[in-house]
């Protein structure tokens, strides 16, 4: 057993080369590293001026690493250490997943949007859009003609790796999905749901709108095919009939995504007492009824979201978010505003906010 040891704050993500033989790790100290897998020796230290998002990959042919450093996915050489690239993203990214062939890299992002790039030039591919919330994940299918995503809309979605066209939506899922991954031959999704599941569905299935699992859809291809003539064709089918969603209990309101900070009914301030803000958006803490009240606006006209402010010290503002369980934390003077989903036991970077008001 190895302990590799060098860091000097949390360490987020780690991947090995696609040989096996080194193994790059990202953290908070503001660096990247990759070491001897062998040994433990690091090999080199990759230096940036933000916290990392946690996400590092390996190119295909081991050659580059992708990393997520603030708001902006970066490509280093993975020999020299030199920053090679730096994608212009507006808002928070959340995954980056190189093509099977190392020229595209993908992203997801908060901005209910996934992209896919050109990983030598840097130049923007593809915007990816059809879900209604953060996208967590990307993952390129094994022969990269397909990307899938997965989003807090509740759903997951596979995309044509070339034209950017929705190919499939995956529903079924009762909360946020977080991860996808595809099955070494493609022909199966796999989804992590935040409703304590993982879903294994068939991504081969070309009309699958309903959101069956794929023993659902292999039950329904054989009933499907057993139904035909005699003689009939018993090809695939390509269209499965949607599963009767059913509607879930009701519950209690939560604070939701609401459309930028536009003085919609549903708020009606009297008083505007502080103001952050950052890089593609603003959170406003505004007053009614005695009760604080902080909205996100966000530039490009995205929802934005509402947060209770739950707390507050000399340092740190605690924000609420129910519709996502999560925790936001603003620093009261300006920095890095970090969150949590876990009750606060780990709290993670976002990115850089400033005070203006």
């Amino acid at each position: 057993m190895l302990t590799l040891r060098g860091h000097s704050n949390n360490v987020n993500s780690v991947a090995f080369s696609p040989d096996g033989k080194r193994l790059a790790t990202a953290s908070n100290d503001n660096t990247a590293k990759i070491w001897d897998a062998a040994s433990g020796q690091e090999v080199l230290s990759l230096r940036h001026t933000d916290q990392a998002n946690g996400i590092i990959v390996f190119s295909p042919d081991g050659k580059r690493l992708a990393m997520i450093v603030g708001l902006r996915p970066k490509i280093w050489d993975a020999v020299s250490g030199q920053e090679v690239l730096t994608l212009r993203h507006t808002y928070w990214v959340n995954s980056v997943a190189f093509s099977p062939d190392g020229k595209r890299l993908a992203t997801a992002s908060y901005n209910h949007m996934a992209k896919i790039w050109d990983a030598d030039s840097g130049q923007e591919v593809l915007t990816l859009r059809g879900h209604s919330n953060n996208v967590n994940s990307v993952a390129f299918s094994p022969d990269g003609k397909r990307l899938a995503t997965a989003s807090n809309d509740n759903t997951a979605k596979i995309w044509d790796a070339a034209s950017g066209h929705e190919v499939l939506t995956l529903r079924g899922h009762t909360k946020f999905v977080f991860s996808v991954a595809f099955s070494p031959d493609g022909k199966r999704l796999a989804t992590a749901n935040q409703d304590d599941t993982v879903e294994i569905w068939d991504a081969t299935f070309p009309a699958n709108v309903g959101g069956e699992t794929a023993a659902e859809q292999a039950k329904m291809s054989r009933n499907n095919q057993a139904e035909q003539p005699s003689g009939a064709s018993t090809a695939p089918v390509t269209a499965v009939p949607a599963k009767p969603i059913v509607p879930a209990k009701p519950k209690a309101p939560v604070l939701g995504p609401v459309p930028g900070d536009t003085g919609d009914p549903v708020v009606k301030p009297t008083q505007v007492a502080e103001k952050y803000v950052y890089d593609g958006g603003s959170f406003t803490i505004r007053s009614r009824e005695g009760k604080s009240e902080w909205v996100e606006s966000k530039a490009d006209g995205s929802p934005g979201f509402r947060f209770a402010e739950t707390g507050r010290d000399k340092d740190r503002i605690r924000l609420f978010d129910s519709s996502r369980n999560m925790v936001l934390r603003l620093p009261v003077r300006g920095g890095i505003c970090d969150w949590s989903t876990d009750d606060g036991k780990t709290w993670n970077a976002w990115l850089p906010v400033n005070k203006v008001q």
